[in-house]
């Protein structure tokens, strides 16, 4: 009988710690006046979802970068460590358009993978921003990478009705289903 209960519980916890990193992890970053949260999902691959206002308007997207060489950032990710920050910065544009300066707001989401990569999630309080950063010391050239976006079912767009490919940039925009 003891023989067959360590059986079984050896059984049990080689299960357990196989399932143990099909688990996701999740993060999120608000931004900082809280109406646009993004949610990060780590597991094989790194997904996001975006809310703004508590609805959502971006579903499980999925993003990777192809490094070349088999080496894919965003790929069986393991998340070493992560960390969030505020930020507040003016810009001073060198050729000012409509504002002399621009007031930047945002938090950041930092998170370091093993493979000597990182993956910064910005949001800011009318946005947000993601990019790769590789710390590999060996120069690289990215051969392709993923964006899927999948929009909530329903979800429509304001489209410029056009009658040519010449525009006058002044069409009316008519309210289209993605679909």
């Amino acid at each position: 009988m003891k023989k067959l209960l360590k059986i079984i519980s050896f059984a049990l916890i080689a299960q357990l710690s196989l399932l143990s990193p099909l688990k996701a992890q999740n993060l999120v970053v608000n931004s900082p006046d809280n109406r646009i949260s993004v949610t990060l999902s780590i597991s094989d691959r790194i997904s996001w979802s975006a809310i703004f206002d508590q609805k959502a308007v971006i579903e499980k997207s999925t993003i990777s970068m192809d490094m070349g060489n088999g080496r894919v950032l965003g790929r069986f990710p393991k998340l070493k460590s992560n960390k969030s920050h505020s930020f507040s910065e003016e810009i001073i544009p060198q050729v000012p358009y409509k504002d002399a300066k621009i007031q930047s707001n945002y938090n950041q989401l930092t998170m370091s993978f093993r493979g000597d990569y990182q993956l910064i999630f910005r949001a800011y309080d009318d946005g947000i921003s993601y990019r790769f950063v590789d710390n590999n010391r060996k120069s690289e050239v990215v051969v392709s990478e993923e964006f899927t976006i999948d929009f909530p079912e329903g979800s429509t767009s304001f489209f410029p009705k056009e009658d040519s490919m010449y525009s006058h940039n002044e069409r009316l925009y008519l309210n289209k289903a993605l679909s």
